[in-house]
């Protein structure tokens, strides 16, 4: 067995050594060693330290971690701690991408439950999302974000595009705050999807030098939400846990406004994730766009299992990147969105609510043409 192993080894080397010359293409290369180069390639992108949050829609309670992973995409460390109190490790586990960006795998935690992700990674290669399901039924949106250095407080600075989920309530949020260089609230407001608006009246975040933020935000009705997330490299996104001091708690996304977006924009093939609150369930699904922001195709897929097409629907954007529009699919659903267009104009996150009062957070990620390292 040994000695097979061996010339196997010294036979994939000969045919990598091959094919790696100038002269043979990788178009001539074998399918299968073709695919491998292809993934590990991929992969690549997924090495460092990636800060992570999702929800748990049937427990109605929120995670916040780490995961380190190599390479190839395997799993070296990971924490999980859940907004009920227990605190986790990742035992084993391994990520995979395609060449446009689409991660599938799992991770299994101490407590032996695996969640299996299907997500997207941005063109920029520092922000992963989609929805993570468990062997024990537990189902949930998740971001991950890449973990950077010499971050300050200079970089919370402006006004951020809120989104947010209230799993016990079954609700979403949307609104807009200012910070000031600082990290203080200047002025914000937040409205749910129940009717109610509100008003910020105080609040500060902090931020340390690898993009962690911490802090809370307090409402007119006396409702203080405390956040625990994470900037990304590019310092326009920061997503995580918001949990209340009255045991409200749900996933949040952080949007920095920007200027001069077109319906240009919004032309391409996007990846998308968002659950459902009431029915406990995730979707994930991909809709091209035209220059004019309406549907050419679309598909979407339930984690109990239906799958549809998206039959009609076209999405606006506004000078500041705010997106609002709605899609149609062929179950006769219309989703109305409220998002929000980061400035690099490659990820666009908010709040999707149906005509039969089915609400969630969605994430849309521009696919990939080609992932390299």
């Amino acid at each position: 067995m040994k000695t097979f192993f061996k010339l196997f080894l010294l036979a994939a080397f000969a045919l990598l050594t091959t094919y790696s010359h100038p002269s043979h293409a990788l178009t001539s290369m074998p399918p299968i060693l073709s695919l491998l180069l292809t993934q590990e390639k991929a992969a690549a992108n997924l090495e460092g330290e990636w800060f992570l949050s999702g929800s748990d829609l049937e427990g109605n309670h929120t995670w916040d971690g780490a995961v380190t992973l190599n390479s190839f995409g395997l799993l070296t460390s990971g924490t999980l701690n859940s907004s009920e109190g227990p605190v986790y490790t990742f035992t084993a586990g391994n990520l995979q991408a395609d060449e446009a960006g689409k991660i599938t795998g799992s991770l299994i935690d101490s407590d032996a439950t695996t969640t299996n992700f299907t997500m997207q990674l941005d063109p920029q290669k520092n922000i992963m999302a989609g929805e993570g399901n468990t062997n024990e039924n537990e189902n949930g949106l998740f971001v991950f974000i890449k973990k950077s250095t010499g971050v300050t407080l200079n970089n919370l600075e402006g006004q951020w595009f809120l989104s947010g989920s209230d799993l016990e309530g079954n609700h979403t949020w949307d609104g807009d705050i200012t910070l000031n260089s600082s990290g203080v609230l200047t002025s914000g407001t937040l409205n749910s999807s129940e009717g109610p608006v509100y008003t910020f009246t105080s609040g500060t975040l902090q931020v340390d030098d690898s993009g962690k933020i911490t802090g809370s935000l307090t409402d007119s009705d006396a409702t203080t939400t405390n956040f625990t997330m994470q900037l990304d490299p590019q310092k326009n996104f920061m997503a995580g846990e918001g949990n209340t001091n009255e045991n409200e708690n749900g996933l949040f996304v952080f949007i920095k406004k920007s200027t001069g977006v077109t319906l240009n924009n919004l032309e391409g093939q996007w990846f998308l994730s968002g659950s459902d609150l009431e029915g406990n369930h995730t979707w994930d699904g991909v809709i091209s766009l035209n220059s004019s922001g309406v549907l050419t195709s679309g598909t979407l897929n339930s984690s109990e299992g239906p799958v549809y097409t998206f039959t009609n629907g076209t999405l606006q954007v506004d000078d500041s990147g705010k997106i609002t529009g709605s899609l149609t699919d062929s179950d006769a659903t219309t989703t109305n969105f409220t998002m929000q267009l980061d400035p690099q104009k490659n990820i666009m996150a908010g709040e999707g609510n149906t005509n039969e009062n089915e609400n969630g957070l969605f994430i849309f990620i521009k696919r990939n043409t080609d992932l390299n390292p």
